[in-house]
């Protein structure tokens, strides 16, 4: 299974005029013990898709 985890970069919550940089800068974003993977969303669409192409193909291999 592939999971990209959290995006960020420009139109997602993440982006410097997302919603969750509103909230840091409100200092309403506390700090926990969670923990996130975050994948740029020029990353996850690189070549078209090709890796999440590539990734299912493994996956059938296995």
């Amino acid at each position: 299974m592939l999971r990209y985890g959290l995006f960020y970069g420009p139109g997602t919550w993440y982006a410097k005029d997302g919603l969750m940089a509103d909230k840091a800068r409100a200092g309403e974003l506390p700090a926990t013990g969670d923990i996130a993977s975050f994948v740029h969303i020029d990353d996850a669409a690189a070549r078209g898709g090709d890796g999440a192409v590539l990734a299912h193909r493994c996956g059938e291999r296995l």
